[in-house]
């Protein structure tokens, strides 16, 4: 660490600057970290944080980082359990700086520090609240009272000033003798920044060296209805970002999420004669903001824009599909003027943003799309994924897929070979490298327990395959999207699709498209009670699912299977890895729109864990025909012709769906209609599914 001290140009006293270290980590190839959810109290709705379990904070490894990035993007708040020795400060800035390694400043978040003190040689720098430990400035040592012995060589005697909301609140301040008795106030409510100049740090990371004994404060939030809540003395409290947005009516969401606001330059000096609310969370209307010519002198450059950097508006134009008055599904839109094959970093974050909101898009006119960019296209939506379609590589998918690749071909484009190749029919004398071949696939829903009499097949009716989600549910993770790229299909004559379930429903569609369904309006029809417990409840699903039930029959409307007992017994599965089993909510949320989806791949579950509130012990249930039986009425209530979408598709258009919101089939036709050509893409997501609380053993 070289540290040197400035005058800088905004002030004429003397400042610390520091030189970025070496933040190069030691290599393992796997972390030892674990994660264990954090149980919040009974009627709490916080939905992050979770402890870290098995790293040692000291001597971690790049392996152990990626594992800490990772939970930390998706529980938002983690606490490091179990730590062998206290933190060095060195580590501290290490840990944190790995976030950001282009950062520039030199990792002080409000800027260089000023000179504070001198003691046996050695210069401290800080604010008396906030002073930095001189063998890492940019740690600061935050509290009240006197710092411990010898603690990295501040002075004897050396006392941090607290906070108090005296200095801060506007009057009148809670009474002494109610403070002394444990009545408390949230100071102020901020994310760290400094809001001119630099950028706000991306974490942050607070090390509990010592902590007050004594009985948990009140805080108070001082209204009309006496809210209030206990914490133990020296805590901070924390409320996420994404709750308080999914919390706001949709017109303000909305606002929100297109808005931009422009912080004062040095905006706490600007703020600083400024009085806070009772509760913390904003400033008094009372005209003591500094005028902006008596601030330190500043730069109209260097002013902070939230969102820092608002993206560009998107290049493309996305318009929701037309529908009938008898159509009621909620989800479709169409672009029609973006070129995918020539699509910038603002494009993709738009797309992603469109394919979120609209569950559904198809792009059109992709004929020229190269299928090595169709796959440039899927990393670039989740680019920190394993590149590798979700289902693995086309030999591991042959062997290990179950149902999934029983009685078809499935070819990866040679090239691009986690583009695969779905269809029937011959491909032609040279498709993208495929020379000569006809794709052979058994007819879609001849896995179906009643099936459907070849006559009737062969004169234009048809079923539902398999309702399903694209997801390995095993090992991986299930994609943010998929992407499918109609090369070439028939498009007539008109197929009768038959529910043949005893209800007569039938619908019409053109041969080659795939049929979706919103499971979005799926959460939305359940009762307030079934909502209750999907919110809190989760499944398991069986270790390689597609095997386990290979040999099951579906319902005759292909949305689920008949339970006869048919699933195989685990130890007939051969070797699996119990790490790999995977745990998801039953009710999925929407990272953009804060939607609900009931999302259990009834076919696949193994297992339930059922409950109605966070502090209940959920029931497990192992019978899974007995899970079916409770999926069943749910799951059937959205499959209706009315909540149904087969999007049309002309060759070259792309289909791109939320493999989150989303529940699709292939739909069948007789053979001699024509030849099917599709390119499917996903990837196995960098994160997976987060639900609306907080479940045990989903990580």
């Amino acid at each position: 660490m070289v540290v040197t001290a400035v005058i800088t140009e905004e002030s004429k006293y003397l400042h610390l600057k520091a030189e970025k270290p070496i933040l190069d980590l030691p290599h393992a190839d796997e972390s030892t970290g674990r994660i264990v959810p954090i149980n919040h109290a009974k009627g709490s709705q916080a939905d992050f944080g979770a402890e870290i379990y098995g790293i040692d904070l000291n001597n971690f490894t790049d392996a152990d980082f990626a594992f800490i990035s990772d939970a930390l993007h998706k529980w938002k708040l983690l606490v490091f359990k179990e730590q062998p020795q206290m933190l060095r400060p060195q580590q501290q800035y290490l840990l944190t700086a790995n976030f950001d390694r282009e950062e520039t400043t030199g990792g002080f978040a409000h800027g260089h520090d000023p000179f504070l003190t001198h003691h046996n040689g050695v210069d401290f720098y800080g604010i008396p609240k906030r002073p930095a430990i001189p063998v890492q400035p940019q740690v600061h040592i935050l509290g009240r009272g006197p710092v411990p012995e010898g603690h990295f060589g501040f002075p004897p005697g050396f006392e941090v000033q607290g906070i108090d909301h005296e200095e801060f609140h506007l009057p009148p301040h809670i009474p002494a003798q109610e403070r002394e008795a444990g009545a408390s106030r949230f100071y102020q409510w901020h994310f760290d920044g400094s809001l001119y100049d630099i950028p706000p740090p991306r974490v942050g990371c607070l090390l509990a060296v010592r902590t007050p004994k004594g009985p948990d404060v009140t805080v108070r939030w001082e209204d009309e209805a006496g809210t209030q809540m206990k914490m133990a003395p020296g805590a901070t409290a924390m409320v996420a970002g994404s709750r308080a947005l999914a919390l706001l009516d949709e017109e303000t969401r909305n606002i929100a999420m297109n808005s931009r606001i422009e912080y004062a330059p040095h905006a706490f000096v600007w703020m600083s004669k400024a009085h806070s609310t009772r509760l913390g969370h904003s400033i008094e209307t009372e005209g003591l903001e500094m005028p902006l010519d008596r601030l330190p002198k500043w730069d109209k450059s260097k002013r902070i824009m939230a969102p820092g950097i608002l993206a560009p508006e998107p290049t493309f134009t996305v318009k929701e599909m037309a529908k009938s008055t008898k159509e009621k599904h909620n989800f479709g839109a169409i672009i029609d003027d973006l070129d995918l094959d020539n699509i910038s970093d603002s494009d993709v974050k738009a797309l992603s943003d469109a394919i979120w909101t609209h569950k559904l898009v198809v792009v059109k006119g992709q004929k020229d799309l190269a299928p090595i960019k169709q796959w440039e296209l899927v990393t670039r939506f989740d680019p920190k994924a394993p590149h590798v379609h979700s289902h693995g590589d086309v030999k591991t998918f042959h062997k290990q897929g179950g149902l999934l690749s029983k009685g078809r071909d499935v070819v990866g484009i040679p090239g691009a070979e986690n583009v695969r190749l779905i269809g029937k029919g011959y491909q032609g004398a040279d498709h993208y490298g495929i020379k000569d071949t006809t794709i052979k696939k058994e007819i879609a829903h001849a896995w179906h327990d009643k099936p459907l009499p070849a006559e009737e097949y062969a004169s234009g009716h048809t079923r539902f395959q398999r309702w399903h989600i694209d997801a390995p549910l095993y090992a991986r993770d299930p994609a943010w999207f998929t992407t499918l790229r109609c090369i070439k299909r028939p498009t007539s004559p008109e197929l009768t699709i038959h529910w043949d379930d005893g209800s007569g429903l039938t619908m019409t569609t053109e041969p080659g498209l795939t049929a979706f369904f919103s499971n979005v309006q799926t959460y939305n029809m359940m009762t307030e009670q079934e909502k209750k417990i999907a919110d809190h409840s989760w499944v398991e699903y069986a270790p390689h699912p597609y095997q386990w039930m290979g040999d099951c029959k579906a319902q005759s409307h292909g949305l689920g299977v008949v339970s006869q007992g048919k699933e195989k017994s685990l130890e007939d599965l051969g070797p699996y890895d119990e790490k790999d089993i995977k745990r998801y909510p039953m009710v999925w949320v929407n990272p953009v729109t804060g939607e609900r989806a009931f999302m259990v791949h009834g076919i696949c579950v193994r297992r339930a864990f059922v409950r109605s509130s966070e502090d209940e012990e959920p029931t497990i249930i192992d019978d899974v025909a007995q899970i079916r039986e409770w999926l069943k009425p749910i799951q059937e209530r959205v499959l209706k012709p009315e909540y149904i979408m087969l999007p049309k598709v002309e060759e070259g258009d792309i289909i791109m769906w939320a493999n989150y919101q989303m529940f699709h089939t292939a739909v069948d036709y007789p053979d001699h209609w024509g030849s099917r050509t599709m390119h499917q893409a996903n990837i196995g997501a960098s994160s997976g599914p987060v639900g609306p609380v907080i479940v045990p053993g989903v990580a």
